[in-house]
């Protein structure tokens, strides 16, 4: 009988090494083969703990879809102002994405792959995806309410931020001309200010 730890840690080096090899060939075009092949194993490993690619890519996914919302969950409970929540619900959701050492940094490459899957599979990671929008927008939702933030939809509001904060994951470059924390800060502000109220602007536009 194989140790729990050693057998839980086995199966979190499949997941990383699944993540790698499906961010570099795409969910179709990987195959269980290259998996092994990246953990220097056989694939008979790979099917002890997964019984498919699908099962595999999902648990992939899931994974850093959760640990996102613990971190999203860790920042509400902070009981900030709206503002310094929404900026630092994005640091952290950056942060979780830019670096090569979270689930979330892989997961972000492959999360478009979910096409390619079968319908049991992308009902089951939109479900999670839709949890975690939903705490999202509850920040807009209060800042709008306290009214430092711009009455706009909070639905569109949150998926236009979302859609910001992901999409660093397909250019920010480790070796590029801004550190990953230089990036992060700047798309927060960024970000923040997009959706404050200014006094000055709405006088002007009334």
């Amino acid at each position: 009988m194989l140790d729990p730890d050693k057998s839980e840690s086995r199966r979190r080096e499949v997941l990383h090494a699944a993540a790698r090899v499906f961010s570099e060939s795409g969910f179709h075009a990987a195959t269980t083969d290259d998996i092994a092949r990246a953990m220097g194993l056989s694939k008979g490993v790979i099917y002890y703990y997964f019984r498919s690619k699908e099962e595999i890519y999902l648990e992939v996914v899931s994974t850093a879809i959760r640990g996102a919302q613990e971190r999203l969950e860790s920042v509400l409970a902070l009981g900030l102002a709206p503002a310094e929540t929404l900026r630092e619900a994005i640091r952290t959701h950056l942060a979780y994405n830019l670096n090569e050492q979270e689930e979330g940094y892989y997961a972000m490459l492959v999360i478009n792959d979910v096409r390619s899957t079968g319908s049991e599979v992308r009902e089951q990671v939109r479900a999670l995806q839709g949890e975690y929008v939903r705490r999202f927008e509850s920040i807009l939702k209060r800042g709008v309410e306290a009214g430092v933030f711009e009455p706009r939809d909070t639905a569109v509001t949150t998926l236009n931020i979302l859609q910001a904060v992901n999409y660093a994951s397909d250019w920010f470059k480790p070796d590029g001309r801004l550190s990953r924390d230089q990036v992060i800060e700047h798309i927060a502000g960024q970000l923040v200010a997009s959706v404050m109220k200014w006094p000055g602007l709405a006088t002007e536009q009334q």
